[in-house]
């Protein structure tokens, strides 16, 4: 222990005293660690975020679009599962003005009954979906399917934009035809987002439209044809429905599952992350030629200092845990200082970039910690070893 102790003392006088050189030594490799951990975790948490909007498809969950009613009748006597259909008629409520610099833009959608109690596509135009839940009312039921009532479901957010008050009861008019309000859903996570966009636009005083959607029965969409939009829940074997999805209908269909999203998802950001990646390792492989550069040229600098080791009685071995553990040291140091430098810049940069969800693993961290201490090893061991070969008299004429 006392030994150890020593070595220590001796290590970090050693370094003192040579400031310029391990300063610069340190500074390479931390910034090799930093680029590297601040590049991981920004990519990881971009692609980790790209492929969380999917979060909702569940397992047995697939989301089909464009079907046409024939096309959806044969999939419905075929596949064994639940199933929510989607009509988007051709009028709108556009942009409405609800509160000074804030427009609303309502698209109307027809759906089946109790589409709500499965996931809803977004009422964003993109392929994911999003679940909602029924805050107060009730659902669209098969008895207004089959009477093709006038009756409309809201987001809670939208509701309270349109009505003062309680929106239950409430009339809507859609281009000359008005609908009963008769529930209310919660928000999905879209629309939050858009809250929380419309937040940000107010207290700049900027204008801002809210995009949104009413759903009423789809017997009732009367210019709409086909299906735009179809949930299949509660599949029994995804992939055999998707197969079978796929063989009947048109080629125009886009049929989703939640591992055909991922693959897709990864594909199109296989390239950008394959460059990244490789980016990052010539960082890591730069730092560590600069550790073995500067490593090698210290042992040579002190080749005096192991001559009088040697005739002081040191062993070869008692040197080389000496340099070893000053280079096992500095490895620690930087490694440490590195990795809270990385992860700080790199979550910084992802809330700045509104990356949603922050992703880091323990590999992506140990990766350039573990290269640093083995090519800090390595470098220390081998320019140690050949110095020990030098008999005490030449290694003292470096003195």
């Amino acid at each position: 222990m006392i030994k150890v102790i020593n070595i220590f003392k001796h290590s970090f006088s050693v370094v003192m005293s040579n400031k310029p050189r391990y300063y610069l030594t340190s500074i390479g490799v931390i910034i090799g660690i930093v680029l590297y951990l601040v590049g991981s975790l920004v990519l990881q948490s971009y692609n980790h975020s790209k492929i969380n909007v999917y979060s909702e498809f569940d397992s047995d969950v697939i989301y089909a679009k464009n079907l046409a009613e024939d096309e959806f009748e044969i999939i419905a006597q075929n596949v064994d599962c639940s199933f929510s259909v989607y009509k988007d008629s051709l009028y709108r409520v556009n942009a409405k003005e609800v509160n000074k610099n804030i427009n609303l833009d309502l698209k109307v959608v027809g759906v089946s009954d109790n589409f709500c109690y499965m996931p809803i596509p977004s009422v964003l135009e993109i392929d994911n979906l999003v679940k909602v839940q029924l805050l107060s009312g009730r659902c669209i039921t098969r008895q207004d399917l089959l009477a093709e009532s006038n009756v409309a479901v809201l987001n809670n957010s939208i509701a309270q934009m349109l009505f003062s008050e309680s929106a239950l009861g409430k009339k809507l008019n859609i281009s000359g035809t008005e609908y009963t309000v008769v529930g209310i859903l919660s928000d999905s996570l879209d629309l939050k987002t858009q809250g929380q966009n419309l937040s940000t636009a107010i207290k700049k005083n900027e204008n801002y439209t809210v995009v949104g959607n009413v759903y009423i029965p789809y017997t009732a969409c009367k210019n709409a044809t086909g299906f735009s939009k179809v949930v299949f829940s509660n599949v029994e074997n995804v992939e055999y429905a998707c197969q079978f999805i796929d063989s009947v209908t048109s080629n125009d269909i886009k049929c989703l599952s939640y591992d055909r999203v991922v693959l897709q998802k990864q594909k199109e950001m296989g390239d950008f992350s394959n460059m990244l990646d490789i980016a990052l390792y010539i960082i890591l492989a730069f730092s560590a030629v600069l550790i073995a550069i500067i490593m090698i040229f210290s042992m040579k600098e002190r080749i005096g200092e192991i001559g009088i080791k040697k005739a002081m009685g040191a062993t070869s071995s008692d040197i080389a845990f000496q340099f070893v553990f000053e280079s096992l040291f500095m490895a620690t140091l930087t490694s440490f200082i590195g990795a809270l430098i990385g992860v700080g810049v790199g979550l910084i940069l992802c809330v700045a970039l509104n990356i949603s969800s922050i992703y880091f693993s323990v590999e992506m961290i140990l990766i350039p910690i573990l290269l640093n201490f083995f090519v800090c090893l390595i470098t220390s061991i081998i320019p140690c070893v050949i110095s020990n070969k030098r008999n005490i008299v030449e290694a003292l004429r470096f003195e």
